[in-house]
């Protein structure tokens, strides 16, 4: 029996082009689902890593927090967080620092508010300080005080205390209110003058030692004695000396970088120039207060609470006594003027002696005369050395040997010593 094939017509049936399409469309949807897929598991599997490297980074953070202590400051905190290098320690260091600023700044404004009301307040000590110097009596300081306390709402019991101890003597009275108008005078700003080379600024000191930068103005040249004669001759050799300079100047030797002895200073080299040239000056004023502090060293009070007992003397002896005045002027000296300056002049990484001669000098008022004159000595030793390694390092830079040779040794045997500022100079001891 023959094969009937009409069966197969419809499983053979020729495709239309709109079946095409459609197989073509299916198609791209599976790639489309796969690549989907593909890029979901990528993403799920980067998740994965960014938690676990988080993770990580947290583990470190606290880590290396912890190996700082609770004793750590907020500095030190965000110095370690750099130091991870790491994403979430930056985020962290970053929002401590943030933190850090706002508090500096909220302090910075809390200061400058006290020293605005010390300020007003050592105002009002001052002038009535004045007004009890003037009429000295029970009576008068009893009224000041209370006016005081009404326009200032401050505790004065202690300081009518000290007056009592005055009893009724106008001069012991006058004493006291002196002292507290000296206080007062103290605790006022203080502006000063600042050379800044070619002009001058007046800046603001207050009680806490915050500076202020003012208004700068010109300085005004002094003119030449020849060019104010006014004469013809006069001028012309005011010039011909005016352009000899000119001359030698352009033709000196200008330190730069690498070997060369010629062109402009860099910044750096007159930064270095500035410093070296202030040490010498600082060194100066440190060897002529000590030296002056030395001329009083024997008359001045030694020993237990020597400051204060001159100032109870300076405040109640009348006409007060010339131990007293020797020994605040031997503090002011040392550890006023002295300490500060040499403070300057070893800069932030002194060596250990003369760390030690800055924490000898903090407390020589109590010392004994023969060991604040050896704290003296060895003060002014090291400000001469410090000074003469300036020096050299300032001449260097000048005649553009600094760079090539750095800083020359001391001045050799048989060459002269170089001067310096304050009227002594330093010469080498074989």
């Amino acid at each position: 029996m023959p094969i009937d094939t009409s069966i197969y017509n419809a499983l053979i049936r020729p495709k239309s082009v709109g079946d095409y399409l459609a197989e073509y469309d299916e198609r791209d949807l599976r790639d489309q689902t796969r690549q989907a897929n593909a890029l979901a598991l990528q993403s799920g599997r980067q998740k994965q890593a960014d938690y676990e490297r988080e993770q990580q980074e947290y583990g470190l953070v606290q880590n290396v927090l912890a190996g700082l202590g609770a004793g750590a400051t907020d500095d030190q905190r965000a110095n370690a967080l750099y130091g991870t290098g790491t994403g979430y320690g930056m985020k962290q260091a970053e929002a401590i620092r943030k933190q850090m600023i706002e508090q500096q700044k909220a302090a910075a404004e809390a200061q400058a508010k006290r020293a605005e009301v010390a300020s007003k307040n050592a105002g009002i000590v001052r002038q009535l300080a004045g007004v009890v110097i003037q009429d000295p009596r029970r009576q008068t300081w009893q009224a000041v005080l209370a006016h005081y306390q009404n326009i200032t709402n401050d505790d004065t019991s202690q300081v009518a205390t000290i007056f009592e101890q005055a009893g009724d003597n106008p001069e012991l009275i006058r004493k006291i209110a002196l002292g507290f108008a000296m206080e007062a005078e103290r605790a006022l700003p203080k502006t000063e003058i600042s050379d800044l080379g070619g002009t001058k600024q007046a800046i603001t000191t207050d009680v806490f030692g915050t500076t202020t930068p003012g208004q700068t103005f010109q300085k005004t040249p002094t003119p030449d004695a020849r060019v104010a004669a006014g004469t013809a001759a006069a001028r012309l050799a005011f010039d011909r000396d005016r352009l000899a300079e000119d001359q030698r100047q352009f033709n000196a030797p200008k330190p730069v970088g690498g070997n060369s002895r010629t062109g402009p200073m860099s910044v750096t080299l007159q930064k270095e120039l500035l410093e070296s040239d202030d040490t010498v000056q600082a060194a100066a004023g440190v060897v002529r207060a000590l030296e002056a502090a030395k001329t009083q060293n024997e008359a001045a009070y030694s020993g237990y609470l020597a400051k204060q007992r001159a100032t109870l003397a300076s405040n109640v002896v009348p006409g007060g006594t010339n131990a007293a005045d020797a020994t605040i002027d031997i503090d002011n000296l040392m550890t006023g003027q002295g300490l500060e300056s040499l403070k300057a002049i070893f800069g932030a990484a002194p060596t250990e002696g003369e760390r030690r001669i800055l924490m000898d000098m903090q407390a020589s008022v109590d010392k004994t005369p023969k060991q604040r004159a050896a704290i003296m000595d060895r003060a002014i030793a090291a400000a001469k050395r410090r000074a003469e390694y300036a020096a050299r390092k300032a001449a260097a830079i000048r005649d553009g040997s600094y760079l090539v040779d750095g800083v020359p040794d001391s001045t050799p045997s048989g060459s002269p010593a170089a001067p310096a500022a304050g009227g002594w100079k330093i010469e080498r001891v074989n």
